[in-house]
């Protein structure tokens, strides 16, 4: 396992597998919200054997990932935002920071919202994990990193038994919500824990404080521990 390459925001889910010091290789990993790609490209990176999908349903965004995925022959990215329901949705991008857009409605009436004051709506498809897979022959996934702005537990519904393959899940958790219902860190680590997962790995946003104390989730599915 090539465990070289890290940066600030894989590290958390990359260093919990190097800590358990064994001969870990994934073979799918999925990158939920991939924006720029550069966590696919780390994955890749730590774990050259790896076959990753990423998603990304901003359009402009989506242009850029397929952009630098040219350069990886292992991953593949596709324009879908991840929910419990194949169809087409709302998605709210922020013209402040891409990275704020969100199935959810950003709550601009929140001072200090990180997404800013204003938002664009715009249509885009949205699908189930388990019947993607199942389109695809993937039969289990090893790793799953999403950076989705509140469509955590949407898109963990939409697993259905796929979650029980899952070895690490990593997501953001915030501890207050600057969404329109946005789940937060005690509902996230809910049901992590009735479905098999150990969740006691969470990280607080590093450099300047966030402003709605917002972390990273790292969670181990305990079948995995087992076997390992």
């Amino acid at each position: 396992m090539n465990m070289s390459y890290t940066n600030q925001l894989t590290k958390h889910i990359v260093e919990k597998i190097k800590s358990m010091d064994i001969d870990y290789t994934p073979s799918v990993i999925i990158d939920a919200g991939s924006r720029d790609l550069d966590q696919s490209i780390e994955f890749a990176k730590a774990f050259p054997k790896a076959k990753i999908v990423a998603f990304e349903p901003n359009p402009s965004a989506y242009a850029l990932c397929l952009e630098k995925a040219k350069n990886y022959q292992a991953i593949t990215v596709f324009p879908y935002a991840i929910s419990d329901i194949n169809g087409e949705y709302d998605f709210h991008i922020s013209p402040q920071d891409p990275g704020c857009s969100s199935l959810l409605e950003p709550d601009i009436t929140l001072s200090r919202n990180p997404c800013g004051t204003s938002y664009n709506t715009i249509k885009v498809k949205t699908i189930r994990l388990d019947d993607f897979l199942r389109e695809m022959n993937i039969s289990k996934v090893d790793i799953l990193w999403m950076d989705i702005q509140g469509g955590e537990l949407l898109a963990l519904k939409g697993l259905g038994t796929y979650i029980n393959t899952i070895d690490f899940i990593e997501c953001e958790a915030s501890q207050k919500g600057y969404y329109k219902n946005h789940p937060l860190l005690p509902e996230l680590e809910k049901f992590f824990e009735e479905h098999g997962f150990d969740h006691k790995f969470y990280f607080p946003w590093e450099g300047p404080p966030h402003s709605f104390n917002e972390g990273e989730l790292v969670c181990v599915n305990k079948k995995f521990l087992k076997i390992k």
